[in-house]
Formats: structure tokens, sequence, C-alpha cells
């Protein structure tokens, strides 16, 4: 184009006509700039924050790369309180019978049997995010094709405005070590 002056669009903002605004709706914003030639280049934008302003809406992923009997795996955890109110509970880490538990950072408040549990408190939007890392080694007793799974899940007293992003499994088949 030829230059400025510049007006800008806003998808879900119509007023506004400059690049500099606070959005305060978190999701995906289209912008459109065009020149006084009539050439214009649109850009979407993520605006982050908070999914609720008036709750609390927990929620936990994972993933590793594939379980290979006897060779140490990370499983990585992230889960994090996409809303504005603050919220204590637990993040819970359940295996199953074919892996065994190696090391975790952090170590985790409780261990119960084949459960890791880290308690987390006030937790809101604006605080660091949870991410434990866990390193687990399928059992020599697995059988190769085999798919073992860990089950993570958080939980909390008050109630969530999506409880369907509080639980997560991670599913992989067991394969030798030497494929």
């Amino acid at each position: 184009g030829t230059g400025g002056p510049h007006t800008f669009s806003w998808t879900n903002y119509p007023t506004l006509t400059d690049s500099a605004t606070t959005i305060l709706t978190p999701g995906l914003e289209e912008v459109t700039m065009t020149d006084t030639s009539g050439c214009s280049l649109t850009q979407s934008i993520l605006i982050p924050g908070p999914t609720t302003s008036s709750g609390a809406d927990m929620y936990g992923t994972m993933n590793a790369n594939g379980f290979r009997i006897g060779v140490p795996e990370v499983v990585y955890i992230d889960a994090h309180n996409l809303g504005c109110l603050p919220v204590t509970g637990e993040l819970r880490l359940v295996k199953d019978q074919y892996l065994t538990y190696v090391a975790t950072t952090p170590q985790p408040d409780t261990v119960i049997v084949d459960t890791l549990i880290w308690n987390f408190s006030q937790h809101t939007y604006d605080s660091a995010r949870m991410t434990p890392t866990v390193v687990v080694t399928p059992s020599p007793l697995a059988q190769m094709g085999r798919q073992t799974c860990l089950d993570l899940s958080v939980t909390y007293v008050q109630g969530d405005v999506d409880s369907t992003n509080n639980l997560a499994t991670l599913c992989r088949t067991i394969v030798n070590s030497y494929d």
C-alpha cells in the first residue's frame, strides 16, 4: 500500500477504529488494517485471558512419547485455572499396573500406591501453571502391543463452569525397546 493514515476494523468491536485498543474478552480476534489506497491486511490475534470472570474453570492435560519396555519416559502434565475465582484442590495422577513411577518434579504431596497427588491453594488465572513432570518405566511384565494408560484429574471444592476439561487420559501402546 501507499502508507498512512491507516484505518482499523476489529471483528468483535466494530466501534473501534484505532490500532491501540484495550480488549477485555479473551479469544480469537481479527483486525483488518486498510491504507488510503484501499489495500488491506487482515490478521488474527489470540487474546489470552480467563474464560470466565464469574467462576473457576480448572483443566488438565498431559503428553508423553511412546512407552518402551524398561525405558524411562517423561510424562508432561499441565493444569491451570482458566477462570478468575481462586480455587483450592488437588491434581491427581493414577497409573496402571504396568507402569512404575521413577521420579517426579516437583514431588507430590501424597503418594497412595498407584496415585500421585499434588495439592494447590488459591489458584487463579494469574497463578503459575501447575506443570509436574513424571518419569515412568513400563514393566518388563507388560506385553508388547498392550495399551497402558495414565488418568489425570483436577478436583476442588467449588463448582466448575466446565467440568469436562477436568479429566484427561493418556494411553500409549507398549513397544519393544529395540523397535
